[in-house]
């Protein structure tokens, strides 16, 4: 796209700004949800990755490199899962194939531990849980990108990065939380994380 000669100074007062873009994004409408939304899926994406490796290991009884083998299965359901959603989405701009993929992740978390018997499911979990990942991230990344005006875009998509990686930073804290302040095992985090997010859906 064109330079649009904004003529406005960086400014170090990073979250002064955030607040700003957001004050925008509440005046277009569901622009503030769909970038609360894809920030929210980097939270996800976080949490599955850390969590994976100690489930693994308690849950599995396989190694660490074996867990984190387990993760790319996850990241190879979002690749499929983010095409499918550009080649079914007619329209971009809406947000309800991001809906439905909201409650299918929800229920692929909540799995998780109901499919620990078994490697072979939990894989085949683990892709779905991606698959559906991807279904949900690119109709909220098309609307931020659509439904923004051309002189706020670069603001809008550098606030929706702040939150995306203000949620990696969460995902840490948040497992931190369940393994050593309330002693839960990785299963349950997972059950934790799928219920937090069947909330918010």
């Amino acid at each position: 796209t064109t330079p649009k000669r904004n003529k406005r100074k960086m400014t170090t007062f990073v979250i002064a700004d955030t607040v700003r873009t957001l004050s925008y994004c509440k005046k277009v409408p569901l622009l503030a949800l769909a970038i609360f939304g894809s920030s929210f899926f980097l939270f996800l994406g976080a949490f599955i990755k850390l969590n994976v490796v100690p489930y693994s290991i308690a849950t599995l009884n396989i190694s660490e490199i074996g867990g984190g083998y387990l993760f790319s299965t996850c990241s190879v359901g979002i690749a499929i899962g983010a095409y499918v959603a550009g080649k079914t989405t007619k329209q971009a701009g809406t947000l309800g194939l991001s809906c439905l993929a909201a409650l299918g992740t929800s229920i692929f978390f909540l799995m998780i531990p109901l499919t620990s018997f078994s490697l072979t499911f939990t894989v085949i979990n683990l892709i779905a849980l991606g698959f559906v990942g991807g279904l949900y991230i690119v109709p909220f990344d098309s609307y931020i990108q659509t439904k923004s005006s051309e002189e706020k875009r670069g603001q809008v998509l550098a606030t929706n990065c702040f939150l995306s990686f203000a949620g990696v930073l969460l995902a840490p804290l948040c497992l931190y939380i369940f393994s050593f302040v309330l002693k839960i095992s990785p299963s349950t985090g997972f059950i934790a994380i799928g219920t937090l997010n069947l909330i918010i859906f």
